[in-house]
């Protein structure tokens, strides 16, 4: 299996636009200050949205790196790109992180609590320039992570409908009908959802019990 084959989509792209700020910066190789900023610069993912509510922004992160590195020739796309000994290291504790959170993906969010917890690193040094402290962040993001699971995790609590059948084929009849509406109407709903198709289960089984009733009603008429 290869190492990135547990990454998600966008854990790749980080990845990807983390080679692409190594380029910009002329460097040969990705450190953990290019993976930080492929982090932030994708923008959706998770990490990023933690480290945006401490301030961290892209263009922070430029700027601290330049500060730090200094700005060498832009690389062509295709330079033989290698990863950073503590980059390596990096990526071995998001992987640690993964288990450790019973997740089975390597996420943004695990990259990111990886480099925190490597510590030595340049993006370590560009946070804490910032003013964020990275024991602080790593603690928030966990907190974060651990959320979310929680979330994807609590069932949705089922609305219980009691419906109360006049006797009378005619009255079975208009409960039928009304039945078929609310029944069209949630098929025509784009949303998909398990609690949906719960409830349309319980209103195709309602309708074969009115049949049935419908039926016997005329039959003593």
């Amino acid at each position: 299996m290869s190492m990135w084959e547990p990454f998600t989509e966008r854990a790749r792209r980080c990845v990807v636009l983390a080679q692409e700020e190594a380029q910009r910066f002329g460097s040969l190789y990705i450190g953990t200050e290019h993976l930080l900023l492929g982090i932030v610069s994708e923008g959706e993912n998770l990490a990023c949205k933690v480290l945006q509510k401490f301030g961290f922004t892209l263009q922070k992160g430029r700027y601290e790196a330049e500060l730090i590195l200094g700005r060498g020739n832009h690389l062509e796309l295709g330079a033989n790109m290698q990863f950073t000994p503590r980059s390596k290291r990096v990526v071995e504790l998001a992987f640690d992180e993964a288990r450790n959170l019973n997740n089975n993906y390597i996420g943004t969010e695990h990259l990111l609590l990886g480099i925190l917890r490597e510590g030595n690193g340049i993006a370590t040094r560009i946070l804490t320039n910032q003013g964020i402290i990275p024991d602080t962040l790593y603690q928030s993001l966990h907190d974060t992570i651990t959320n979310e699971s929680k979330k994807e995790k609590t069932p949705t609590k089922s609305s219980r409908i009691t419906i109360s059948f006049p006797r009378g084929s005619v009255g079975l009849k208009d409960y039928k009908h009304t039945l078929d509406m609310v029944m069209q109407a949630i098929k025509q709903d784009s949303n998909q959802s398990q609690e949906k198709n719960l409830v349309l289960t319980k209103l195709i089984e309602a309708m074969m019990w009115l049949d049935k009733a419908i039926e016997g009603e005329n039959v003593h008429e």
